[in-house]
C-alpha cells in the first residue's frame, strides 16, 4: 500500500499553501505503482489489487484550490475554468509517470458531460464550451438533461445553423456561430450525394452513431465492426466514409428543408448506401413503416436506442451469404425525428 503520513489531517481543513506543497510532491515523485494496493487474501490465492489509499485519501477530500485561494473542492466537482491556475501549472509543470490530478478524478464529470453531447450529435467543439457552462453550474445533472431533451424537441427549422464556410467531403468544418445555452441537435455538411452538381449543405446525423453504419450497428457490436488497431477503429477515418443516406431521391427540385431533415436521413456506409444491394435513396416510407410497428430496445456503442424491422431485403453484413429482412440500429433522438417528420406529412 501507499500514503504520505498525515496527509488526511493535512487536507481535512482546506489550506491553500498546504495544496500546493502536496501537488508539488505528488507531480514530482508520483509513479503508476501508488494507484494500487496489492494484498494476498490468503495463501493460496493470487495478488488482488485495490485503490491505494493515498489515491482515497486524495479523491476524498476538498484540497482542490479554487480561483479564489479561499475554498478547496474535491477533484472530481472542479474545472480547468473554475480551479486554482497557479495549481494546475504547478501539476503539469512536475508530472512525472501520470497525470495524478486525472487519476484522482479531474474533469472526469465533464469527459462524460461531453461525451453525452457528442453522442447526440453536437460537433466536438461546442460540446467541449457547452460542457464547461454545466460543469461549472450546481445542478449539472438537470441541466444536462435539460439541454439533451431540447436538442430532441427542437424543430428542423430551429436547428438550422448560420450559413459557414463548407469544409471538405464529411470534414469537421466549424459554423460560425455563437454558443446557445442549449446547443443544436446537429450540424450541417456538404452532401454525400456525389451525382449533385456543386455542394449541398445536408444535416449530419453519423455523430450520433460515432460514425457507424445504423445497419451494421444493429447486426453486430461495435467491437466487431471495428477492431482494436484497425483503420476503422478511429471516429476520423471512419467519418470519411460513414454517409448520410437520404430516403427521397434527389430530383433537384425537393426543397432544402425537407432533404435537410434528420426526419429522412440514415448514417450508413457505402455498401448499405450505393451497392447493388444497398438502401438506395427510397428507402423513406418503409424504414417509417417499420419504425411505426416495432422496435426492441438495444444498446449500441454505449448509446441506448432500438432495432427495427423492415420489409426491405438485403443483406444485413457484408459477409451475409443470404438475404434477409433488414434491421437498422436508431437511437431514441434519431427515432422521434423520423416519427416527427411522419406527422408533419400527415394531412
Amino acid at each position: 500500500d501507499y500514503i504520505i503520513e498525515n496527509l488526511d489531517a493535512l487536507l481535512e481543513k482546506f489550506d491553500y499553501r498546504t495544496s500546493l506543497i502536496v501537488c508539488k510532491t505528488l507531480s514530482a515523485k508520483f509513479k503508476t505503482k501508488h494507484l494500487y494496493l496489492k494484498y494476498r487474501p490468503n495463501a493460496t490465492l493470487d495478488v488482488t489489487e485495490k485503490e491505494s489509499t493515498l489515491i482515497k485519501i486524495l479523491k476524498g477530500y476538498q484540497w482542490i484550490p479554487a480561483k479564489d485561494k479561499k475554498s478547496g473542492y474535491l477533484a472530481t466537482d472542479i474545472t480547468t475554468r473554475q480551479i486554482d491556475k497557479f495549481f494546475l501549472k504547478t501539476a503539469k509543470k512536475y508530472r512525472n509517470e501520470r497525470d495524478w490530478l486525472k487519476l484522482i478524478g479531474f474533469e472526469i464529470k465533464l469527459d462524460k458531460i461531453k461525451k453525452n453531447l457528442i453522442e447526440q450529435g453536437i460537433s466536438e467543439k461546442l460540446a467541449d464550451e457547452f460542457a464547461f457552462k454545466i460543469a461549472s453550474l450546481e445542478n449539472k445533472d438537470e441541466e444536462l438533461s435539460k439541454a439533451i431533451n431540447a436538442m430532441g424537441t427542437k424543430s428542423t427549422e430551429d436547428a438550422t445553423p448560420k450559413r459557414h464556410n463548407k469544409g471538405p467531403l464529411h470534414s469537421f468544418g466549424t459554423a460560425d456561430e455563437e454558443l446557445e445555452l442549449y446547443p443544436k441537435h446537429t450540424k450541417r455538411y456538404p452532401s454525400t450525394n456525389k451525382s449533385r452538381k456543386g455542394k449541398k449543405n445536408t444535416i449530419d446525423v453519423r455523430p450520433m452513431y460515432g460514425n457507424h453504419c445504423q445497419i451494421c450497428l444493429a447486426k453486430d457490436d461495435v467491437n466487431k465492426l471495428a477492431p482494436k488497431g484497425s483503420y476503422a477503429d478511429h471516429n476520423s477515418h471512419r467519418s470519411k466514409i460513414i454517409e448520410n443516406a437520404h430516403g427521397i431521391p434527389d430530383d433537384g427540385q425537393t426543397p432544402d428543408e425537407i432533404r435537410n431533415d434528420p426526419g429522412i436521413i440514415l448514417s450508413l456506409c457505402p455498401y448499405h448506401h450505393r451497392s447493388e444491394d444497398g438502401m438506395g435513396d427510397k428507402f423513406q416510407e418503409k424504414v417509417l413503416t417499420a419504425i411505426q410497428n416495432s422496435s426492441n430496445e438495444a444498446v449500441r456503442n454505449g448509446i441506448k436506442g432500438c432495432i427495427v424491422e423492415t420489409d426491405i431485403e438485403g443483406h444485413q453484413s457484408i459477409s451475409s451469404t443470404h438475404t434477409e429482412k433488414i434491421k437498422i440500429f436508431f437511437t431514441k433522438v434519431h427515432k422521434n425525428h423520423w416519427l416527427k417528420n411522419a406527422k408533419g406529412r400527415d394531412p
